[in-house]
C-alpha cells in the first residue's frame, strides 16, 4: 500500500484556463494507481470550468486568490481537512502560494512546488525543471511529491457532456457539414497575440479556395465575434462557434482535422485530441518551450523580431497548414 493511500491531495492552481488545462493529464493516472486518493482542486473562477465534469476530481474549491479574506478562508479550510499533500502547480515564486504554504505546512501536510527560489524554505519538496514543457514540469513535480510514476501517454482531458456534444451535432447539421473541418481561433488573451482582422480574412479565403472539400470552423470571443458574424454569418462552408461554453468548444475541437490558433489554452485542449496544430506565438525561448503544443503533430510560427504575432505573414500560416493537411492526407481540390 502506498504511503499516500487514503489521503487528501490538494492541487493549487489559480490563473487562466490554460494554467489548469495542463494539469488535467494527471488526475486519471493518479486514480488508476491509487484509487483511494481524494483529489481536490483549488482554482480560480476563471479556470474552474476546466475541471467541471471531471470524474477523477473529487472536490473543487473556487477561490478568489486576489482577495486576502478568500485566501485566509482557504488556509483555515485546508488546516481542517487533514490534507496530506498540497501541490502548488504555479511555476515560480508566488506570494499567494508561499503565504498558503507558510501557514498550512505541518507534520501531516507536505508542501510541494516547482522553481520556488526565495520561497522554497516553506516547501518540503521543490523541483527545478526549467527548459522543459509545462506538462513535463507538472509530471516531475507530481511524481516526486506522490511517489508515483506516469509511464503511459499523457494527454490533456476535458469532459464535455452529452448536451455539449449535441450542440456540436446541431451546429454541423444546421450547416450541412459532413466535410473535414479546419478550425481557426480568431481570439487571443493579449494584444501582442491577437492576429489582425485582415489577416484572418485573407487566411480564410485562401484555405476555402485551396480546399474545396473542407469546412472552416471559426472560434471567437469578445470583439472578434462582431466582425466574424458581419462577414461570414451567411458564407458557405463556414461555421461560427461563438457564445458557447468551453465544453461545447472542446467537443467541436475534438472533431477537427487541423487547428490554427494564437491562444495556448485552446492549443492544449486540441493537443489532447491529437489534432494537428499550427500555433502562432509572439515570443520564443523559455515561453515557447513551456507552452507549445504537447505530444501531437504541430508547427510553431514565432514572431521573433517584434514579439507581436502580426509579424507573421498569412503565407507562412498557409504553408504550415498545407504541410499538416498533406500529412493528414487531405489533398487540395
Amino acid at each position: 500500500m502506498s504511503r499516500i493511500a487514503n489521503r487528501n491531495v490538494l492541487f493549487l492552481r489559480p490563473g487562466k484556463l490554460g494554467d489548469l488545462v495542463v494539469a488535467t493529464p494527471f488526475f486519471q493516472h493518479i486514480k488508476t494507481q491509487e484509487p483511494s486518493i481524494r483529489i481536490i482542486i483549488a482554482c480560480s473562477p476563471q479556470n474552474s470550468i476546466i475541471v467541471q465534469n471531471n470524474p477523477f476530481v473529487d472536490e473543487i474549491r473556487v477561490v478568489n486568490f486576489h482577495s486576502l479574506m478568500d485566501v485566509i478562508r482557504l488556509i483555515l479550510w485546508i488546516r481542517k481537512q487533514h490534507i496530506s499533500h498540497l501541490i502548488d502547480l504555479i511555476p515560480g515564486f508566488s506570494r499567494t502560494s508561499t503565504l498558503i504554504a507558510r501557514f498550512v505546512r505541518s507534520k501531516v501536510t507536505t508542501i510541494a512546488g516547482m522553481h520556488k527560489h526565495v520561497g522554497q524554505r516553506y516547501f518540503n519538496i521543490v523541483t527545478n525543471t526549467e527548459g522543459s514543457h509545462i506538462i513535463e514540469r507538472n509530471r516531475v513535480l507530481i511524481e516526486t511529491a506522490l511517489g508515483l510514476k506516469f509511464t503511459s501517454d499523457l494527454r490533456t482531458e476535458l469532459f464535455p457532456l452529452e448536451k455539449h456534444i449535441q450542440n456540436v451535432t446541431t451546429l454541423l447539421a444546421k450547416n450541412n457539414s459532413q466535410l473535414p473541418l479546419v478550425g481557426i481561433n480568431c481570439s487571443a488573451g493579449e494584444s501582442e497575440r491577437q492576429w489582425g482582422k485582415e489577416k484572418y480574412i485573407e487566411l480564410i479565403g485562401k484555405l476555402l479556395k485551396s480546399y474545396q472539400n473542407v469546412t472552416i470552423v471559426l472560434f471567437a470571443i469578445g470583439e472578434q465575434v462582431v466582425w466574424i458574424r458581419e462577414i461570414f454569418s451567411k458564407a458557405n462552408r463556414i461555421i461560427i462557434v461563438a457564445g458557447y461554453d468551453l465544453h461545447t468548444v472542446t467537443a467541436m475541437i475534438a472533431r477537427l482535422s487541423l487547428f490554427i490558433s494564437p491562444d495556448t489554452s485552446l492549443i492544449h485542449i486540441a493537443s489532447g485530441y491529437k489534432v494537428p496544430i499550427v500555433g502562432l506565438y509572439c515570443i520564443d525561448g523559455e515561453n515557447l518551450v513551456r507552452w507549445r503544443a504537447y505530444n501531437c503533430i504541430s508547427r510553431e510560427l514565432v514572431a521573433g523580431t517584434t514579439h507581436n504575432v502580426n509579424e507573421l505573414a498569412v503565407g507562412a500560416v498557409v504553408n504550415a497548414a498545407d504541410e499538416l493537411l498533406e500529412l493528414g492526407r487531405l489533398d487540395k481540390k
